[in-house]
């Protein structure tokens, strides 16, 4: 057993989230490029011989090249791998290494970044990250809507799509246009299809696994294009957010509804409008 998987174990048994495993494991991955080397390579020795220098230098590289929660988060993910290896250097990365936090809710892309996101989806990801990117940034759902979203959700003649006890247990009706309806239509054809048949489970999921089964890992299939760009889903769906309250004529119940928030939640947390 290599040292990673040793560390990957403790994490389990230490009773960690499936999620918070996988990110810690993909910012160890981020370590081990920034150090030239492969995560199968890392051995407590090779750990506890990083030095200071190393440790300020790669978080003056978080810091340059990614927002406040990317860069803490990539922190926290090399303290634990420091402590489990009994490094002495955990000292100093948790007190002389200081990343400011920014909290998420604070931070609201421009229509600029989160067209670049799009536009870098559509040309670099795989065909189940555009579709992902494509349904969020037209309707604005959770990410963790589009992961339970089924086929028979999907109204192709109305065209729109239909939710059904999300997170404050309110059913909604989001309409879509003819452009993400091809889109999805392609995508059952063709992706969706391809792996479908290779075991024919969750038959009625949109996106399935290359096991076939329901996508449980959507947020970290779309990490790779987050930390690029400094900001999630999440701040795409404040984008669309502030679109439909202006288009509505700042209509706070309306918007809720499209949304699925309450409208002091979604005046709170979602909506940034300029003076005018």
């Amino acid at each position: 057993m290599t040292f990673i998987e040793e560390f990957e174990l403790s994490m389990k048994r230490h009773d960690l989230s499936k999620n918070t495993i996988g990110s810690t494991l993909y910012d160890i991955k981020d370590l081990c490029d920034f150090l030239k080397t492969e995560p199968k390579n890392l051995t407590k020795d090779s750990i506890n011989s990083i030095t200071e220098y190393q440790i300020e230098t790669y978080i003056n590289y978080l810091k340059e090249s990614f927002k406040s929660t990317t860069a803490l988060r990539r922190k926290v993910s090399l303290q634990k791998l420091l402590k489990f290896s009994g490094s002495d250097k955990i000292k100093f990365l948790s007190t002389e290494m200081k990343i400011k936090k920014v909290e998420p809710d604070t931070y609201f892309p421009t229509d600029e970044e989160v067209q670049e996101l799009y536009e870098d989806v559509m040309e670099n990801g795989n065909p189940t990250q555009r579709l992902i990117m494509d349904v969020i940034k037209h309707t604005g759902m959770r990410i963790g809507e589009v992961e339970k979203l089924n086929v028979s959700d999907i109204d192709f003649d109305k065209l729109e799509i239909r939710l059904y006890d999300t997170k404050n247990h309110k059913d909604r009706k989001l309409p879509v246009n003819k452009k993400l309806v091809n889109h999805i239509k392609k995508y059952i054809k063709k992706d969706r299809y391809e792996l479908r048949e290779q075991f024919k489970k969750d038959g009625d999921a949109l996106f399935v696994s290359t096991k076939g089964r329901r996508h449980s890992g959507i947020g970290l299939l779309m990490r790779p294009f987050y930390n690029r760009h400094g900001f999630t889903t999440h701040g795409v769906r404040k984008q669309v957010s502030t679109k439909i309250y202006k288009i509505t004529g700042c209509d706070a119940k309306t918007t809720s509804h499209f949304m699925g928030n309450t409208p002091e939640t979604l005046l709170k947390h979602y909506i940034k409008v300029d003076k005018e």
